[in-house]
């Protein structure tokens, strides 16, 4: 029974997802957020489960994929659907014949997120899981930048709200947020694992380095924290990348 943990959480994961679809469905944009960042945690504990109890499984890994479509591709979708529709200021229920085919295209293109998270979970499923690090940006990590959007909004109703709001209700940052996020998770580009090898500071150094700068912001940002890591995880994975080109050039 107990090998059945790793299962229960990916369940939890599972459910946290289709809990924020419908949360934002109902217009609580915020609590859907949090949801997402709940299934991301359940999602870290589903893993650490498996290893320390020598239950990882096929099924397990499978179910695993499934859970994260729904919390990491198509959760945070349903959320950016509806910031782009409030950015467009349109409805689609009592006016849709005054809506342009370009009004029409940004409002289809949070369709890119689920997509572009269902090709980089099914490449890691045959690739990227037998890999120390990543290959691209992992699906939890592009959720949780989303996921952020609604609850620093709901958060930070003082300094932050202007620009959190502007941001958020501006349709062409979030096009090019979608974009670009979505290209990065079927990139080739090696992004960072926190799955220890060893506890060595030689071979971990990125990954102490990486934990120590989340803590840090957490501590000093709280809730916009969020997409501070997210970005900075991105830039540091791409700079470890680039660094390690030019040295096996110039070797």
């Amino acid at each position: 029974m107990i090998k059945l943990i790793p299962n229960f959480l990916t369940l939890l994961n599972l459910i946290c997802g289709i809990v924020s679809i419908i949360l934002s469905i109902e217009n609580y944009p915020e609590l859907a957020g949090f949801t997402i960042l709940a299934a991301a945690f359940f999602d870290l504990l589903d893993g650490m489960a498996a290893r320390l109890l020598k239950a990882v499984s096929e099924i397990g890994k499978q179910l695993d994929t499934l859970a994260d479509m729904v919390s990491f591709g198509v959760a945070p979708a349903v959320i950016v659907f509806f910031l782009m529709k409030s950015a467009l200021s349109v409805s689609l229920s009592e006016s849709p014949e005054n809506i342009t085919i370009t009004e029409y295209l940004f409002l289809a293109s949070p369709i890119l997120i689920p997509v572009f998270s269902a090709i980089r979970l099914a490449r890691f499923n045959v690739t990227d899981s037998a890999m120390h690090d990543f290959r691209g940006l992992a699906t939890p990590a592009n959720a949780m930048i989303y996921a952020s959007f609604p609850v620093m909004i709901w958060a930070y109703e003082g300094n932050w709200y202007g620009m959190s709001y502007f941001m958020m209700h501006t349709k062409e940052i979030l096009l090019i947020m979608i974009l670009v996020l979505s290209i990065l998770m079927v990139s080739r580009i090696p992004m960072i694992s926190l799955k220890f090898k060893s506890l060595s500071l030689k071979e971990n150094w990125s990954r102490y380095m990486l934990i120590a700068f989340i803590i840090v912001i957490a501590l000093f940002l709280t809730w916009r924290a969020i997409p501070t890591i997210v970005i900075f995880y991105i830039l540091f994975s791409a700079t470890l990348w680039v660094t390690g080109m030019l040295r096996k050039k110039s070797a």
